[in-house]
């Protein structure tokens, strides 16, 4: 892997006197690759580290992460603060910077956490830094959803308005800058739009994570797609590009009486029924997840080669059929979902086989009569009676694996109440729960 470090030092290798530049490199580095880099380094960053640091100051540094897309792979630059040069003037920045080739399962700015970035802090320690032969692959979205799924978070009731508003800014070919506390916060949510978005699209997207209000002009005139940045910033230097910041609550359930949201800024955005797919692929098993996320690319590549106009709609929708035509994504509450879907594309799209099957499944357009079978099994065209005793046991496991206490709702009788509280899908499931219990003249549910 082509890497190198850069900050300030008294010795830089090829130059007579010290200063900013390359301080260590990789034997295979390329001078074109150094040179993108390079461009990417950082040389200011506010002071946040008292003079004698513990480790936990240490580890608490804030993060600058820059990437482009460059021939099929990635330029990327993690910046620190660095303490004092070798003069004893503080303020440096190291930069550790790596020519990175896609990998599956990850993101591109996924690689914000990895662990194999170094970050020295001191003359000494930049000097005896060593680069790695290889940067340690980071966790792809099985990371990124547990981080959403946090105890005491509130990011799976954010997750909605993000997703909706975020997505909707990308598919219109537009950028946008994710406020968060900090740079590890945005590069989570950088993470959650760029899952959502489809691989081939999501490799394209340019990424600034970690800025700040004196670095953020620079780089907006770069054409970043998406900037993280942590603090405030002059209007004038955002350049007009739009401004989510992530800690805002929003009124889930005024969107979708409207069917748009409303941000504090006042700009307002679609809210679309297929994003709700987000929070219910957070809670997925890491596999379905995966598996979904393939599907969906699959879905969109096959679009595209037929000439499709992938709009901003179709990644929600492609979605939408990937997740409900994956085992064990979403086993019961189908046919509302599965009505809607079908309805939502044309003829072409709708005679592909996924389709085909999710119209048979809900009795719009069985598939083609399959021959007569001599021993009497049933026909695998016609769906399959629903059993709700069955419904309610796979609801229960869905709720389970989700962290709901199914049990504790049970026994104090209070399934039902609050369900505004649960996403569509687990709202359905408390309902196939419900509909096997005895009445509540029996005492169970009231």
């Amino acid at each position: 892997m082509q890497q190198l470090l850069f900050g300030s030092a008294d010795q830089i290798p090829g130059r007579p006197t010290g200063g900013w530049g390359v301080l260590h490199e990789s034997p295979d580095l390329a001078p074109d690759t150094a040179g993108r880099l390079v461009r990417l380094a950082t040389v200011e960053m506010a002071p946040t580290v008292p003079q004698f640091p513990s480790q936990q100051d240490l580890a608490g540094r804030p993060v600058r992460f820059r990437l482009d897309f460059v021939r099929g792979e990635y330029a990327v630059c993690r910046s620190v603060e660095a303490g004092t040069d070798h003069t004893g003037r503080p303020g440096n920045v190291v930069s550790h910077c790596a020519r990175i080739a896609p990998v599956d399962g990850v993101r591109p700015v996924d690689w914000f956490f990895s662990p194999g970035w170094l970050a020295p802090f001191g003359p000494r320690a930049i000097a005896d830094a060593v680069l790695p032969a290889e940067l340690a692959h980071a966790g792809g979205w099985d990371a990124t959803a547990a981080w959403l799924r946090e105890h005491d978070s509130t990011r799976m009731s954010r997750l909605r308005w993000i997703a909706d508003v975020g997505l909707e800014l990308l598919l219109q070919g537009q950028r946008l800058v994710l406020k968060a506390p900090t740079a590890a916060e945005a590069a989570r949510w950088a993470s959650v739009l760029t899952w959502l978005l489809d691989a081939q699209v999501a490799s394209l997207v340019k990424l600034r994570i970690g800025e700040d209000a004196r670095s953020i002009g620079e780089q907006i005139g770069l054409a970043p797609v998406i900037v993280g940045l942590t603090g405030d910033a002059d209007p004038a230097a955002l350049r007009g590009v739009p401004v989510l910041d992530t800690t805002w609550e929003l009124d889930a359930l005024a969107a979708e009486r409207v069917g748009a949201w409303t941000l504090p800024s006042g700009q307002s955005f679609p809210a679309r029924p297929a994003t709700a797919i987000a929070s219910d692929l957070a809670y997925a098993l890491a596999d379905v997840a995966r598996a979904v996320f393939d599907k969906r690319d699959e879905l969109v590549n096959r679009f595209r080669a037929a000439d499709g106009d992938l709009q901003a709609l179709h990644e929600g929708l492609f979605l939408q059929v990937a997740w409900l035509s994956t085992p064990g994504a979403q086993d019961i509450a189908r046919e509302d979902p599965i009505r809607q879907l079908l309805a939502a594309f044309d003829d072409e799209v709708g005679a592909w086989p996924e389709l085909v099957a999710l119209a048979a499944e809900v009795g719009e357009q069985p598939l083609p009569p399959a021959p007569a079978d001599p021993y009497g099994e049933p026909d695998p065209a016609e769906p399959p009676a629903v059993d709700p005793v069955r419904e309610a046991v796979l609801a229960a496991v869905l709720l389970t694996r989700a962290g709901v206490e199914v049990e504790e709702l049970l026994a104090s009788g209070t399934l039902l109440a609050n369900l505004e509280g649960h996403s569509d899908q687990h709202q359905a499931a408390l309902r196939a729960i419900a509909r096997v219990l005895p009445p509540p003249s029996e005492g169970v549910i009231h």
